[in-house]
């Protein structure tokens, strides 16, 4: 018999998938800047509102200060008020492009390594791995769950 997954686990894997489609944004904006901007985003959890007092149901995206050593304090501020209950990263760090889509119950990564082609640089295949890469704002695996 095979288990079942708990509502909270498939709410988690939709977000995912939603996440992992959103990716084709990548090689737009690649194509349009030749880098990729550090963007956050966030799903929200429970009634949010924005700063006009409109309801917010779906995600958030946030596009991060250029300065690295800020994101991690807008990110924590963004899950905060955005009451998330799932966050992604995306960030060029040197030759590779990486994406965080991370959980209370554990992370996906997507990685693309830029590559040389003919005096142009492309994103190429990407990697993906579980549990392994972690922004460390809802789950890292010394912790487990946050």
């Amino acid at each position: 018999m095979v288990p079942r997954k708990s509502a909270t686990e498939l709410l988690y894997d939709e977000l995912r998938r939603r996440a992992e489609r959103s990716l084709a944004y990548l090689h737009e904006e690649w194509r349009r800047l030749r880098h990729i901007r550090p963007l956050a985003v966030t799903w929200v959890s429970d009634h949010v509102v924005d700063d006009h007092g409109k309801p917010i149901d779906d995600f958030v995206t946030c596009f991060l200060p250029e300065d690295e050593s800020r994101h991690i304090k807008v990110v924590h501020e963004m899950v905060g008020r955005t009451k998330a209950c799932a966050l992604m990263l995306i960030r060029q760090q040197g030759d590779e492009v990486r994406v965080i889509y991370e959980t209370p119950i554990g992370t996906t990564s997507w990685t693309y390594k830029i590559e040389d082609r003919v005096n142009t640089k492309i994103l190429g295949k990407r990697t993906i791995r579980q549990n392994t890469d972690y922004v460390g704002v809802m789950w890292s695996p010394s912790r487990g769950q946050a």
